[in-house]
């Protein structure tokens, strides 16, 4: 990941649906780590009461792509996190290849809730032009993709093996399953803790945005 030229990191996903690769891996200039990583060793990314990071468990696909040690920047309010990033140094923001994104989750067992900013690929990415039909299932919702959207699924699966896909629904990132194997169908499942109901809202979020 090159730190030139430099950009400002764009700040969420367009509303409506998003999913984009997790680029926990890819060195940041010539730090040999990745963004967050180089960061915290440099100090930029330091304890403080608003923003934190916090390493995540490994995880991957034997064979294929492993991740360890991946960090992510926390903050109780997603503005603190925006406006960390936004106030880097020239010298510290992504490139234009690479972006933010942010969504709440418990990032460490009995952790509280808190807005999380991950580094993701700006491309390939699916956006909500990409999508034909929202479907609810009994532990799972599926948005179906037209043609060119699954055409793109399935270069992103299949060249990622073992990382993560962030899919964002308005702006956040709502799930960030590991492709396991190359996607032919043309389908993305979004699967959350806290069942039917979970899925439903879900569902119903993502209709409404997309005007479904």
């Amino acid at each position: 990941m090159s730190a030139a030229p430099p950009s400002s990191p764009p700040l969420g996903a367009p509303s409506g649906f998003e999913a984009v690769v997790i680029d926990a891996q890819t060195p940041f200039g010539t730090t040999g780590v990745p963004c967050l990583n180089a960061l915290v060793d440099a100090g930029v990314l330091a304890p403080v009461d608003d923003v934190q990071s916090v390493v995540v468990p490994d995880y991957g696909r034997e064979g294929h792509a492993f991740v360890h040690g991946s960090r992510v920047a926390l903050a109780k309010h997603r503005p603190a996190l925006e406006a960390f990033f936004g106030a880097l140094p020239v010298q510290w923001r992504l490139p234009s290849s690479h972006g933010l994104r942010f969504g709440r989750a418990s990032w460490s067992v009995g952790a509280a809730t808190q807005w999380g900013a991950r580094v993701v690929r700006s491309s390939p990415a699916i956006g909500a032009s990409d999508v034909t039909g929202v479907r609810l299932r009994e532990d799972h919702v599926e948005v179906e993709l037209s043609k060119p959207g699954g055409e793109v699924l399935e270069t992103m699966s299949a060249g990622n093996v073992g990382q993560r896909v962030a899919i964002l629904v308005e702006n956040e990132v709502l799930a960030d399953p590991i492709f396991n194997e190359r996607i032919s169908a043309g389908v993305v499942r979004i699967t959350l803790d806290g069942g039917r109901e979970a899925h439903r809202r879900v569902a119903e979020r993502l209709e409404r945005a997309l005007g479904a």
